[in-house]
């Protein structure tokens, strides 16, 4: 039974599935949906609205904690850390039963299939962070069931949640082609972005690799491998509130040197900073620094197919607009530089394609290519010092890998295109990178999907187990 005390610490939650969530009738109004967390001693230690979150080993089969009170996360042996026993330790339960553990990270990796309670503080990138009753504790505007707040205000306290940032990726944006006949079938550019873009914009940025450049009389024309958009269509990127292009992608000189101008002019006028390629070479190669919270993001990004392929319309030159060629000295400098000045890094890559093509299957696109070798090519850039590596090229979504204290997503898959032939192409996956006083914690991934309208749209429960699987490589 809970006892009452001077400070008191409430844990808020939602209605689950019908069920009403606890109130304490003698003390509030039947309409405040609060649940009270009491703290025995040292009140003082907690001035601020504190979250508690769920985390599993990376590769961890938990997608999800679903409970329907405060108590039903301690109806069975949970693992917390330390900082997270001296705030569970100061409340009133009944039968806690408790796994204390000083290392959660390896802890984790010993038990993949555990879950354990960590402050925000203490995330990692290799651990993966759980929604409660389908809510992320991030999520502003939610009422997630693990946040205490003080039952007394003053005025040094404050709100975990105000120092998280939020950044989230996306994978290829080609507004051509088929998606120019849907437009213009429904008369509405925004009938493509209707379904996800609220969920974009709730970020503090959003990211995608526009691969196409916006021109005059751009015309419906299929079948074709020429690309453009037309420039009415940048509604559509504001829809979703993007605010950083990259251009590493391979048809932005489709339409020639003009055409690739225009769309840098109309980035610039609209507020839209870009990355990975640029006006001409030197513009191109420069490192985008985002700042964080008193401290530095730093985005890089390369086009390695076409220096590959040796096919170097789409590359930048001395005094030519395009894509950042790839080259692996260049790399290795640029991330020591970025490392210098930036507490993260990010380094994206427009990599030679898989064929995501075939009509009986495409099982195999979900691995890195072995000719190039892009795990190795990616693997050197978090030798090189990246934290995270984006394969943005990817028309079909790729795994995800740990590697040493990096994290390597091999291919982000469309965001928005017209394939919706394959199955493969028409999935995807949204990173939201999180951030906590500026640093790096952790990426949430979540799977999407297109519609034979080419509408994308978060994955349903069944769909979004059946790509996770898959990303994570889970048997």
């Amino acid at each position: 039974m809970l006892k009452f005390l001077k400070y008191t610490f409430f844990l808020y939650f939602i209605q689950i599935a019908g069920i009403q969530g606890i109130f304490l009738n003698a003390l509030f109004a039947k309409d405040i949906p609060s649940y009270l967390w009491e703290f025995s001693k040292d009140e003082k230690l907690f001035h601020e609205k504190i979250y508690l979150v769920p985390v599993t080993d990376f590769q961890g089969k938990t997608d999800e904690i679903n409970i329907a009170s405060p108590e039903n996360i301690f109806s069975t042996k949970i693992v917390v850390s330390g900082e997270t026993w001296n705030i569970i330790k100061k409340t009133v339960f009944e039968n806690i039963r408790i796994i204390q553990v000083s290392h959660i990270e390896n802890y984790l990796k010993k038990h993949p299939d555990q879950t354990a309670l960590v402050r925000i503080s203490e995330i990692t990138p290799q651990m993966r962070i759980l929604p409660v009753n389908g809510i992320y504790f991030y999520e502003p505007g939610k009422k997630y069931m693990l946040s205490l707040i003080s039952s007394r205000e003053s005025a040094n306290s404050g709100d975990e949640l105000s120092r998280i940032f939020t950044f989230a990726q996306t994978g290829v944006t080609a507004l051509a082609r088929g998606i120019i006949n849907k437009v213009n079938q429904q008369k509405d550019p925004l009938f493509i972005s209707k379904k996800i873009a609220p969920f974009l914009r709730q970020f503090h940025l959003t990211h995608t690799s526009n691969e196409v450049s916006f021109t005059e009389n751009c015309e419906f024309s299929i079948p074709t491998m020429l690309f453009c958009a037309p420039i009415e269509y940048i509604k559509i990127l504001q829809d979703c509130g993007l605010d950083i292009i990259e251009l590493t992608g391979n048809h932005n000189n489709d339409y020639g040197r003009e055409a690739s101008e225009f769309t840098l002019r109309l980035y610039e006028k609209n507020g839209l900073r870009y990355y990975g390629g640029g006006k001409n070479l030197k513009d191109a190669q420069k490192i985008l620094y985002v700042e964080i919270a008193g401290k530095k993001l730093a985005l890089i990004a390369y086009n390695q197919a076409n220096v590959y392929w040796q096919y170097d319309l789409p590359l930048a030159r001395e005094d030519f607009p395009g894509a950042n060629p790839f080259d692996m000295e260049k790399m290795k400098t640029d991330i020591g530089e970025a490392r210098k000045n930036a507490q993260t890094v990010i380094v994206d890559f427009q990599f030679a394609e898989c064929d995501a093509y075939k009509v009986e299957g495409n099982g195999d696109c979900y691995n890195p290519m072995t000719k190039p070798d892009q795990r190795g090519v990616f693997q050197k850039a978090i030798d090189f010092g990246a934290d995270i590596v984006v394969g943005t090229q990817a028309h079909q979504p790729q795994v995800i890998e740990k590697f040493r204290k990096g994290i390597i997503f091999y291919g982000l898959g469309n965001l928005f295109f017209d394939q919706t032939r394959w199955e493969g192409t028409r999935q995807g996956m949204i990173l939201v990178h999180i951030f906590f006083d500026g640093l790096y914690k952790s990426t949430i991934v979540y799977p999407t999907y297109f519609d034979e309208n080419m509408q994308v749209h978060l994955a349903n429960d069944r769909q979004k187990k059946e790509l996770l699987d898959i990303y994570y490589q889970r048997e």
